[in-house]
This record gives C-alpha cells, sequence and structure tokens, in this order.
C-alpha cells in the first residue's frame, strides 16, 4: 500500500471518529442536560467525558487522536454558544482570546430606558465592580455626562473628560476586572478608549416602542420623531462598535427576559468569570422586568 493511501485511509477513519463521537456527545448531551447537569467535557473529566473515552476504545481509536479531535470539537461548540437567541457576539474570532488578559474592562450601554440597568443587576452580582454606592439606575457619576455637568456647571468638554479618565486610571489600579454602565456613552467613548484596558462592551437593545414611550406617552413628543431618533441611535451605538474593534456582546433586552438562564450563560462566557450552572441560575434572577430599579436594591 502506498504512502499516500496510507494517509487517505488515516484521514477517512478520523472522519469516522469524528462522526462517531459527535452523535455519542449530542445523545448524551441532551439526556444530562435533562438531568440539569450538564458542563463542558473539556477539560473536566466529568461523566460525558467518561462516556466518550468508553466509545472511543470501544472502536478502537488511540487516546491522541480523539484528545486532538474532541478539542477542535469543543472549541467549535465554545464559538457557536456566544452567538444565540439572547445575545450576539461581535468583533469576537474565539472564546479563549475573550480570557487572554488578565485586566479587562465591562462598558455596558444602550438606548436610554432599554434594559441596561436590568443587564448591570445581572452584571453586578456576579461580582463585576461598577462603583461605589450606585444609584437605583447603577450609573456611576464619575462617568455620567450629565451628572459631571449638573455638579460642575462651569466645567469645559476637556475638564469633564480629564475626570473621567482620572476616574479610569484610579479604578485601572484597583481592580483587574471593572466597569461601568452609561447609556449614551458615545458622547466621550473615543476620548477616553485610549486609557482602558483591554475593554469589552455589552450593548443592550430594545423594541424602540418600548422603550420611548415615556417620551411620547407622558412628554407628547411626536411618535415618529421618537421612533426615528431611536432608530439612528441605535445605528451609531453599532457603528461605534464596528470602529472600536473591541470585543462585544449585543443583548436582546426582550430575549433576555425569556430566557434569564441564557443571559446569565452568556455574559458568564463573555466575561470568562467560571461561575458554574447552579451559580448562573441564582445571578438569572436579577432579570426580572415587573421589578424594575428595585432589582437594584437586593
Amino acid at each position: 500500500m502506498s504512502a499516500s493511501t496510507d494517509c487517505w485511509m488515516l484521514s477517512l477513519k478520523e472522519c469516522e471518529l469524528y462522526r462517531t463521537l459527535i452523535v455519542v456527545y449530542r445523545l448524551l448531551e441532551a439526556v444530562v442536560r435533562g438531568l440539569d447537569c450538564f458542563e463542558a467535557i473539556y477539560p473536566s473529566p466529568n461523566f460525558l467525558g467518561q462516556c466518550l473515552f468508553f466509545a472511543l476504545f470501544s472502536l478502537d481509536y488511540d487516546h491522541e487522536t480523539y484528545a486532538g479531535l474532541m478539542v477542535k470539537r469543543v472549541s467549535r461548540k465554545k464559538l457557536e454558544s456566544l452567538d444565540n437567541e439572547v445575545v450576539f457576539s461581535l468583533n469576537v474570532a474565539d472564546v479563549d482570546s475573550l480570557n487572554a488578559g488578565v485586566k479587562k474592562t465591562l462598558i455596558l450601554f444602550g438606548m436610554p430606558r432599554g434594559g441596561t440597568t436590568m443587564i448591570a443587576n445581572v452584571v453586578r452580582s456576579m461580582g463585576v465592580y461598577l462603583g461605589e454606592e450606585l444609584p437605583v439606575n447603577l450609573e456611576d457619576g464619575d462617568f455620567n455626562w450629565d451628572i459631571l455637568g449638573r455638579k460642575n456647571p462651569e466645567w469645559t468638554r476637556e475638564q469633564k473628560i480629564a475626570s473621567i479618565r482620572q476616574a479610569i486610571e484610579s479604578r485601572n489600579q484597583k481592580f483587574d476586572t471593572w466597569g461601568w454602565k452609561y447609556p449614551r456613552i458615545d458622547l466621550y467613548l473615543k476620548d477616553i478608549c485610549s486609557q482602558v484596558v483591554n475593554p469589552m462592551f455589552v450593548c443592550v437593545f430594545r423594541d424602540v416602542v418600548a422603550s420611548t414611550w415615556r417620551g411620547v406617552v407622558r412628554r407628547g413628543r411626536p411618535a415618529a420623531g421618537a421612533i426615528r431618533y431611536a432608530l439612528e441611535l441605535q445605528a451609531n451605538q453599532l457603528a461605534l462598535l464596528e470602529e472600536a474593534g473591541a470585543p462585544a456582546l449585543l443583548v436582546s433586552y426582550e430575549k433576555a427576559i425569556d430566557d434569564p438562564l441564557q443571559l446569565a450563560v452568556s455574559l458568564n462566557q463573555f466575561m470568562g468569570l467560571g461561575f458554574s450552572r447552579k451559580e448562573l441560575k441564582e445571578h438569572a434572577k436579577r432579570v426580572d422586568a415587573q421589578m424594575g430599579y428595585k432589582a437594584s436594591e437586593m
């Protein structure tokens, strides 16, 4: 048998193994998910991984070939799992790259009245520092453009930017992972982005009719104009993320309410926090549209 034939047969063998493992994996995953105890099979040698090893040896394949194929399989699964019905990822090559840096800074923003506080509540419950003695909307005054202006009416734009830069430098020295929430980050992001260590964005999108109802119903603003403004703001925020080029998670407010656990899982994976499924269920309890700002007091 020629060398080329040997290589061809080996390739077929690997393909057969790969297909077999996929089938076994999916069947076992379905069973274990039903038991509500599924965890990633790599690198932890748990029940699901052991079952795959048994399947491997029963097919008389070598361990090294199995390990190589499973790493590829799990890596693909991780990458695909960042995009689901609740969130989309942007500027993310692979999940492992998200955890390459020890330090990281989370910037959470979106349409005003668009659900950013609810998402911030989940993030804060996961231990990400968002500030001290925060108001119910969880917006740190050191990063709130409006509050900086009200407290210091004589400040120029340059002085506001300098204040925010100083706050960033202080947080960088104190925390490895921290962040802040401010819906209109577009007002100053380009001026301070160079000082942010490993920025990671979470941008919340919400139905524009729901997010503009207060202005239309209570304040009498023209509905068409309010909705048009909201759509333009969302488009500008998306353009801002594309220009920044940093990892970003695009969150659907409505879908997050429908599936709080998936939101918690996605945030956990995006930030590389390492929580277990049981812990994530507790964090997911912060997702409650009926509670509103009361969730910030939990």
